[in-house]
């Protein structure tokens, strides 16, 4: 037989090819593609459980079902113990991918059958593209640029579906992966800045949430919007077409236990954002040195060195580009078009790029047929800024063709073509920018397709935009089509993205200006003109001008320059001229078309451009340069040889003439408007220009060159060997050139500075120094921090001035000397600006001359700097003169980047003292709370840098960052920035883990934890604090816990304990962190752990235990901070998955069961100083207690357990254990906890340590226990109490809250209201009466309402003790007699409502004879008796409609066991009949079985498993009520009869023998009396039955109780008439007919054939009272009709006149055939058999006569019942079908009461009944509830008052 063996490391990890069906509970199911951990194997079995679930229970599966895996077993000491983790070989990534989508898997059922359709849709799409970008990880075949994208893009995806499925928040590091806690790589500071990173990164992300949308601007349907998956565009009329239907909504706001999440995605709590860096932060790189050097060997330490932190995701991008694509065309233009797209700045007023430029033909395809299905371009180069404004994409459609449309052809030949406006569209892409729509590069758009008039055009794009002006939708224009989609990153990464050909310019369209950044080599030469508008005069002309602008390039000789001209990136450069729009009958046109010259830099100096302007006419067929009419033209170059000016230039029209095309005529004049008029032309020179008066043309032109410039002194720089004398005043000018100049010609101008420089240095040296700290210095405005990139390559590649060191050098020395002289701040302040990349200049610069010479001097250069560095050491000491403060500042703001310089020529132990010298030369002068800041900031970048990354570094510089940190923590100045530096510290120091470097932590411990205990945790900064404790204890070795306690005195470790315990308090209750931080709260409770179980468990048992050194408050502390620790939360791991669960017991075992392990040996060593907290710490050991943990719920009872044992031996008794007990038990099973095992665990720990010995435990010291007898009693009794309260409480929580439950709810808690009574729990017992009138209140239920209160207020006296507040202020402190009246009228408010009058009534009284005789309170005295008065008259002249009563019986063992087999008496709804009743209670036992028939229940039933009702409407049985003989109101009457019952009956009929023919002798009815443990109505809405009694009732007995109610109710009818209160009269018309034309039944002649007859009585002789009592009845009926008919003749109508005297007649008839005498012979009738009743309980004797008959008595038990009457039978079943069986539902009431058999003296189990209410005096006797031995006291009631309650109920 094969044996269970373990399988090698190699093959415990695997995963499932095929789909497995367990059979049976050994077996594991498994899915494709789950993995397993595999443990043993058994020939083709394998043993194991599902991977991460290594801890759950152990199954076995097939062999051949799973595919082995790699994998590494890793064995690590979890704290615990030894852990084995199984770690597959695969992608960290995916493998958690794969987990996830498992996860997600099974949300996506769950949002279907939830009609969730959106996020449905959303979740399946995200897990499509995760399962698509793992395959892609996993495929080995892409680049790691690829990859490393894929990994950040699928972590992001994770966490944001985890986010929006409320799962828990990973951690990543800057790769993507996911971080656990407690990785020794990881120090816990970076885990919480990772889980800030990825909780900010989610804030910015861009895509669509599944379950937020934010509705389109204005409501409704947007302009351009979305509709059934396709764009639509605006309707018409509307005035424009904007982007998509709808728009992400950003996650600020969002809610977080620690802050606000806000829009810059920074946690408004949490502390300062984590910073950007800068270059000044990194401190590593430089530039290469020569082998062997000094330079290199610092250089190459300082690089293995570098790191750097990991930051929050940003828009780190700072070009994007949008990829463009016209889809479709759809406008009826029936011409060639031209159509131009451009992005247009709409918060700036200004177009962002050119245009995009496309040519359609007539049926809107494209000329080119390579442009089909290809019409797309790139629109490069947008800035951050430009992506935060409001962004437009503006089309502009011009037709080619005719000048109208509707001109006819001209006979003369083809006209010319001339370019017209059609038409004009703008959509707003702003979302698209911000990604704030879906990144769907195939989502169309649409743009609809406006028209205006001519004047207009140029501004049609503002107009659709603001929604003014005269503007209309084109007719049958369908839109036009586009597809946008953002990306970001450097261009030529893009193209090779997006597979796009460098060479094809025409698919990239620039922007009008430059991009943030420019790179050496990078050139551009484009000149931008725009045609502004012209203003041309009409001449002779009958109607203004058709004008078009033909624009050519030519150079100074008059040739054209070809091929320079474009309209747009689409169109190819135009050979010849550019002709403009022709605007029809405008003398004034505003073109605003803008063309892009491309003139090649040699030919820019001769170029110029010109402009030809001509009339079109309509038709015309002339060749265009007829009909020009006006020319000018603009030279590219100034005068002073710099380019033209950018902006708007107006320039003279001149008359044109064939001889004025000659360059060299015009060119000598001036092109522009002078302000002053010109002088006449010599009219004798043939070639003068003519100018046209009053016509002036305006364009605009914007430069974009990387090689041409605007600026005279920039120029005179570039080119300073053309001008040598005057290289100093070029010098001097340059610092005043713009930034935006400068930042184009960065390489030119330092190749310029520094070719001075080597010309002169001593000559030069000063001005060119002051040069490159200017234009250095603008680089550092944040404008141009773009820029620093431009600089890097320049020094890196392009730099070669190796003499440069010489003079730089001295030059910063000669300043630096100069520091204190106030006239040198500014320029130092300059030059440190500028300091980090001057260094960079003057160290490369030595590098190169070092390799040049062989590393010649180079100690000697090192000795010079040092000296120049140490110069800023005096500086920073100084404290005068104030104005100082302002360079101090400066120097430490820019001094980390002299470090980075620094670090590529000095060697970390060399650097290290310069730089801890230059910390120690800063004062500590808190005056200076300005210079403590920039220093804590100094401080904060050099730890983050490379040099204290590096061990010799950090120990070099540590003991001085610590004193300094220590200092500015203790003083509490400016604690945010000092918490972060520790936080830098931490994480470096925390990181490598170095025995000095957890000396170091260990020194911040005191300094963090008394800033920890002095901010409050909703503080900004204070998860950082928190997260600077955790890692200075997770960072300490348990040989160090546990002698840190030793280096302090007493009083100095108390105090030392006291914060620490405040602040475990505090993280532990407060959620310092959000929920979802499941990671950081899982490392906080470990670390949490340990520092309670190495540090302060060991402090407390060696220094505060024995004698007068035992600190209450510190125990007291450590006991309750370890109870809080085990019930948070974040620890509860039975609410988690399996596999998550399973993780964490491998990694952390169950630290809950720790906690509880060092509290119980702890609490076993306090031995009689236990007492001192018991009670107090009952309650929240108790909550612990609730935990579903053996082991942890064990140690909790049985310390339990032990607080009882303690105070006995005390105080003799467990009373405040007990009490304690029983408050928080109500209190925490209300909330949730607890379970039925729980009832179980708790009574057998109470039983096991209360009332049984143990031999105690020599381990912890425990002695052996061996309870006295009263203990043992009192441990019984505490148990069994318990066990009752989990019982109720438990039964309580679950019915819920629903609607259905709320009788059985009621009844919960009335069993719980007296078992507070019994055990004399006041407020308890208060709590609950309050729930239950609530309860009543809240279902209408007011007379109910009103009883339960009267708990209460009978619970009260009417007496002046005080009594405190109660029920959340609702009674405020008072007396008892002022509460008892409180109470009281709420009561008589309850019953007034309920419409219970009478009782009100009688609480008015009592309350009226307090006012009257003890409070002497006439004026409520007289609101109370007109209270009483209106009840009174609301009784007389209200209508009630009172409720019906039902009998519930519940049937079988599928019931809960409180009403197993038991029988109720439910006091119905108001107006609810037993139909809408049954359905009631049906819903609240769908599955339960409805009896048919009202038959006794047989034994069968009651023992079936399922569920059986039997409901059946009872009628009350009300006590006789004297009304001393007098008449009452019919109301009043009705009232007693069915209020204040507990006796109730309903009849079921049957029948004996054969049938006799006549039915009303076959008619026995068995009649059953049910006695209820508590009247209704009452406190709850139903009684249960305790007595039910069964008698038959004889068919005489049946008729003469028909005659009786027939005879009261026809009397009651004729008194109401013969008292004018009858109203309409034919209801007593139909009742005297009903009985003198009986049709029915045959009458009162069926009567006498079945009982008048001699046959009858001689049979019966013991029914002869019966008959005659039946004759009597009889003679009184005809009475009463006689009577009737009397009455009846004088208020009949006339129109039912006929009818009286019809019945007149009749009964005259029947008057005489009731006086004949009736023989039975006549009758024709057989006497019918009549057999003695059948009764169990008495013996099947003759008949009796009925005064001496018994009826069956049925007793209700737990589970059993017996029945006197045999059930009907089958051949009995047609009795259902008696007539007499569907008589009116009128109360039967036989003339005399049947009288029951004695009751059996059998035991009979308490039943829950109607509380009875004692008044305090008689409660304080009572030692429980009551008994069968112990009978209750009734409450007296007042003289002459009702009791309002019923007596008391027997159990």
């Amino acid at each position: 037989m094969s044996r269970w063996v373990a399988v090698e490391n190699n093959e415990k990890y695997g995963v499932a090819i095929y789909n497995f069906q367990a059979n049976g509970p050994a077996q594991l199911s498994l899915d494709v593609g789950q993995p397993v951990q595999i443990f043993e194997k058994c020939g083709a079995w394998y043993r194991g459980s599902f991977y991460g679930c290594e801890l759950g229970e152990k199954c076995i599966f097939p062999t051949s079902y799973i595919q082995i895996k790699e994998c590494v077993v890793e064995v690590e000491d979890n704290g615990f113990g030894d852990v084995q983790s199984v770690i597959a070989k695969e992608d960290p990534l995916a493998r958690e991918a794969a987990d996830v989508l498992r996860v997600w898997g099974t949300h996506l059922p769950t949002l279907f059958l939830q009609r969730q359709t959106e996020n449905f849709f959303a979740l399946k799409k995200a897990m499509l593209d995760l399962l698509i970008a793992r395959r892609q990880l996993q495929s080995g075949t892409l680049p790691q640029d690829q990859i490393r994208d894929i990994r950040l893009k699928m972590g992001q995806k994770i966490d944001s579906g985890n986010r929006r499925l409320n799962l828990d928040l990973v951690p990543r590091s800057a790769t993507g992966e996911a971080v656990e806690a407690g990785d020794d790589k990881t120090s816990v500071v970076e885990l919480y800045r990772m889980h800030r990173r990825t909780m900010e990164s989610l804030v910015n992300q861009n895509d669509i949430p599944w379950t937020y949308a934010l509705p389109t601007r204005g409501g409704g349907l947007a302009f351009g919007g979305n509709f059934g998956g396709h764009d639509v565009g605006a309707p018409p009329g509307s005035p424009l077409a904007s982007g998509s239907s709808s728009t992400s909504m950003p996650l600020s706001g969002a809610s977080s236990p620690f802050g606000t999440l806000t829009p810059t995605g920074t946690l408004a709590n949490m502390g300062s954002p984590i910073k950007d860096p800068v270059s000044s932060l990194s401190m590593g790189g430089g530039s290469p040195a020569i082998p062997g050097s000094p330079l290199a060997t610092s250089q190459s330490l300082a690089a293995g060195n570098s790191t750097s932190l990991l930051l929050p995701p940003r828009r780190t991008a700072t070009v994007h580009h949008l990829l463009f694509e016209l889809k479709n065309f759809v406008c009826p233009v029936l011409e060639e078009t031209e159509v131009f797209f451009s992005l247009y700045n709409a918060t700036t007023g200004s177009f962002l790029t050119e245009d995009y430029f496309t040519r359609l033909n007539k049926s809107g395809m494209p000329n080119d047929i390579n442009l089909i299905n290809n019409m797309k371009t790139l629109f490069m180069d947008l800035s951050n800024k430009d992506l935060d404004s409001t962004v437009y994409l503006v089309c502009r459609v011009l037709r080619v063709g005719k000048m109208l449309v509707d001109d006819k052809d001209s006979k003369k030949g083809n006209p010319l073509k001339v370019r017209r406006p059609y038409g004009g569209a703008v959509l707003d892409i702003t979302d698209i920018l911000n990604r704030r729509t879906a990144d769907d590069e195939d989502k169309e758009h649409t743009l609809m397709v406006y028209q205006c008039a001519d004047n207009d055009f140029s501004n049609l794009h503002d107009m659709l935009i603001r929604r003014s002006g005269k503007f209309e939708l084109i007719p049958r224009a369908k839109g036009i089509y586009v597809t946008m989609k953002l990306l970001s990153g450097e261009i030529e990464q893009v193209k090779k993205d997006q597979a796009i050909a460098s060479r094809d310019s025409s698919q990239f369209t620039k922007k009008l200006g430059f991009p943030d950044v420019i790179y050496p080599g990078d050139l551009r030469n484009d000149l931008y003109v725009t045609l502004v508008h012209g203003d041309f005069q009409q001449g002779r002309k009958s109607a203004p001008k058709n004008v078009e602008v033909a624009i050519s390039v030519h150079l100074d000789g008059g040739e054209i320059l070809r091929n320079c001209i474009a309209a747009g990136s689409g169109d190819p450069l135009i050979n010849d001229e550019f002709q403009s729009v022709v605007f029809y009958h405008t003398n004034t046109p505003r073109w605003s078309e803008t063309i892009r010259l491309h003139v090649p830099i040699d030919q820019f100096k001769r170029a110029h451009l010109k402009f030809y302007f001509r009339h079109m006419s309509s038709g015309e067929t002339k060749d265009r340069s007829e009909k020009t009419f006006g020319f000018s033209w603009l030279p590219l170059v100034s005068l002073d040889h710099t380019t033209i000016a950018d902006g708007p230039h107006v320039l003279d029209i001149y008359k044109h003439e064939k001889r004025h095309d000659d360059a060299r005529i015009y060119l000598k004049e001036d092109s522009h408007t002078n302000s002053t008029p010109s002088a006449p032309s010599n009219s004798a020179d043939p070639n003068a220009l003519a100018k046209s008066p009053k016509e002036t043309f305006t364009i605009r032109t914007l430069l974009c060159s990387t090689k041409l410039t605007q600026n005279s002194a920039l120029l005179a720089l570039l080119k300073w060997r053309d001008n040598e004398p005057e290289i100093l005043n070029t010098l001097k000018r340059i610092t005043f050139v713009g930034g935006d100049e400068i930042v184009k010609f960065l390489q030119d101008i330092f190749d310029a500075l520094f070719a001075i420089l080597d010309k002169s240095p001593e000559k030069y040296g000063p001005l060119v120094f002051d040069a490159l700290v200017f234009i250095i210095g603008i680089l550092a405005d944040k404008k141009y921090s773009n820029f620093h990139s431009v600089l890097d390559v320049y020094i890196q590649n392009h730099f070669s001035a190796a003499m440069a060191h010489v003079t730089l050098l001295n030059c910063l020395a000669s300043i630096l000397k100069r520091a204190d002289d106030p006239q040198t701040g500014q320029q130092l302040r300059a030059t440190m600006k500028a300091l980090e990349y001057f260094l960079r200049f003057l160290i490369q610069s030595r590098l190169l001359y070092s390799r040049a010479h062989h590393q010649k001097g180079d100690k000697e250069f090192l000795q010079e700097l040092r000296q120049v560095i140490e110069y800023f050491n005096p500086l920073m000491s100084k404290k005068a003169p104030e104005s100082i403060i302002g360079t101090q500042t400066t120097v430490l703001q820019y001094f980390p980047a002299v470090i980075k310089e620094l670090m590529t020529v000095y060697k970390m132990p060399e650097l290290a003292p310069m730089v801890a010298g230059f910390i120690e030369s800063i004062p500590m002068d808190k005056a200076k709370s300005k210079l403590i800041v920039h220093k804590l900031q100094f401080m904060s970048q050099l730890v983050q840098g490379a040099l204290f990354q590096s061990a010799e570094g950090r120990f070099l510089l540590l003991p001085t960052v610590l004193k300094h940190v220590k200092l500015h923590l203790e003083n509490r100045e400016d604690l945010p920035i000092c918490v972060e530096l520790v936080c830098a510290v931490l994480s470096t120091t925390g990181h490598h883990k170095l025995p000095e470097d957890i000396d170091a932590a260990m020194s911040l411990l005191r300094p963090i934890l008394n800033a920890c205990s002095r901010t409050p945790p909703n503080e900004a900064g204070a998860g950082e604090i928190v997260a600077c404790l955790l890692s200075i204890l997770h960072m300490m070795p348990a040989e160090q816990f546990e002698s840190y306690h030793d280096t302090m005195d007493e009083v100095e470790l108390a105090d030392f304990l006291n914060e620490m315990f405040a602040c475990f308090l505090v993280f532990t209750t407060a959620n310092i962190y959000p929920r979802d931080w499941a990671v950081m709260g899982l490392l906080q409770n470990y670390v949490i752990l340990k520092a309670i179980e190495l540090l302060a468990a060991r402090a407390l048992e060696n220094h505060f235990l024995v004698g007068n050194k035992f600190k209450r408050q510190l125990w007291n502390d450590f006991l309750r901070l370890n109870l809080t620790f085990i019930t948070q939360d974040v620890l509860q791991l039975e609410k988690l998955p399996e596999t998550r669960r399973s993780k964490i017991l491998i990694k952390y075992s169950d630290m809950r069961v720790q906690s509880a392990v060092v509290m119980k040996e702890l609490w076993d060593k306090l031995g009689p100083l236990k007492i001192q907290f018991v009670p107090a710490l009952v309650g929240p050991l108790l909550e612990t207690t609730l935990i579903p943990v053996p082991e942890l719920r064990e140690i909790s009872l049985f310390m339990l357990a032990d607080m009882a044992k303690v105070e006995y031996a005390a105080r003799g008794v467990i009373r405040q254990t007990e009490s304690e007990t029983i408050d928080r038990l109500d209190e925490l099973v209300g909330e949730g906890k607890g379970d039925v095992s729980y009832i179980g665990d708790i009574t057998n720990m109470l039983t096991l340590h209360l009332t049984k010995p143990n031999a105690g435990d020599p381990d912890t010291g425990r002695p052996p226990f061996k309870p006295d007898a009263k203990l043992a009693e009192y441990g019984a009794q505490f148990a069994s109490t318990i066990q009752s309260l989990l019982e109720l409480l438990l039964r309580y929580r679950t019915l819920g809250n629903h609607d259905e439950n709320r009788d059985e709810r009621a009844s919960v808690m009335h069993d719980l209201l007296l078992f507070f009574e019994g055990i004399h729990r006041e407020d308890n017992y208060y709590r609950y009466v309050d729930r239950l009138r609530d309860l009543h209140v809240q279902n209408n239920n007011f007379t109910e309402a009103g009883f339960a209160l009267g708990l209460y207020g009978n619970h009260l006296q009417w007496s002046d003790v005080k009594l405190p507040a109660q029920g959340n202020g609702k009674y405020p402190a008072q007396t008892m007699r002022e509460r008892k009246a409180a109470v009281y009228n709420e009561i008589i408010g309850y019953f007034d409502k309920g419409k219970d009058w009478e009782v009100a009534i009688q609480h008015c009284k009592i309350l009226a004879v307090q006012l009257e005789t003890e409070l002497f309170d006439y004026t409520k005295m007289s609101e109370i008796l007109q209270r009483e008065a209106r009840f009174f008259n609301q009784i007389v002249s209200q209508p009630r409609y009172h409720s019906e009563y039902f009998r519930v019986g519940y049937y079988g063992k599928g019931f809960p066991v409180a009403i197993r087999n038991r029988e109720f008496v439910y006091r119905g709804d108001e107006l609810e009949r037993i139909a809408a009743f049954v359905e009631r209670i049906q819903a609240q036992y769908p599955e339960a079985q409805m009896v048919k028939n009202n038959a006794p229940v047989d034994e069968k039933t009651q023992n079936d498993e399922g569920q059986h009702i039997q409901i059946v409407k009872v009628d009350p049985t009300p006590p006789p009520k004297d009304f001393k003989g007098r008449k009452v109101a019919e109301g009043i009457e009705r009232y007693y009869a069915l209020n204040d019952v507990n006796t109730f009956t309903f009849a079921r009929p049957f029948r004996k023998g054969a049938k006799s023919g006549n039915e009303f002798a076959d008619l026995w009815t068995e009649k059953t009396t049910l006695v209820l443990a508590a009247s209704l109505p009452n406190v709850l809405r139903r009684s249960q039955v305790i007595e039910s009694k069964r008698s038959e009732i004889s068919p005489i007995e049946n008729a003469l109780d028909a005659m009786s109610s027939k005879n009261k109710e026809l009397i009651a009818m004729v008194e109401k008439y013969e008292a004018g209160q009858g109203g309409n009269v034919s209801p007593f018309t139909m009742a005297l007919n009903g009985i003198i034309d009986a049709a029915v039944n045959g009458g009162t002649e069926m009567y006498k054939k079945a009982f008048f007859v001699k046959s009858y009585i001689a049979s019966y002789p013991e029914h002869a009272e019966f008959v005659r009592q039946l004759k009597i009845s009889l003679d009184e009926q005809m009475d009463i009709v006689q009577r009737g008919l009397t009455l009846h003749a004088r208020i009949v109508s006339e129109e039912m006149r006929a009818l009286h005297s019809k019945m007149e007649t009749f009964f005259t008839d029947l008057k005489k055939k009731h006086a004949m005498p009736f023989d039975e012979t006549e009758s024709g009738v057989a006497t019918p058999s009549v057999s003695s009743p059948s009764v169990s309980a008495v013996s099947s004797a003759p008949a009796s006569p009925p005064e001496q008959r018994k009826a069956t008595l049925v007793r209700t038990e737990s589970s059993t019942r017996t029945h006197a009457v045999t059930p009907i039978s089958a051949a009995d079943a047609d009795v259902a079908d008696h007539p007499a069986a569907r008589l009116p539902e009128i109360p039967v009431k036989p003339l005399r009461p049947a009288r029951s058999v004695d009751v059996p003296d059998a035991a009979t189990p308490p039943l829950p009944h109607r509380p009875v209410l004692r008044s305090v005096s008689d409660t304080s006797s009572s030692a429980g509830p009551e008994s069968p031995d112990r009978p209750a006291k009734p409450a007296k009631p007042l003289p002459g008052a009702r009791s309002v309650l019923p007596p008391p109920l027997p159990r």
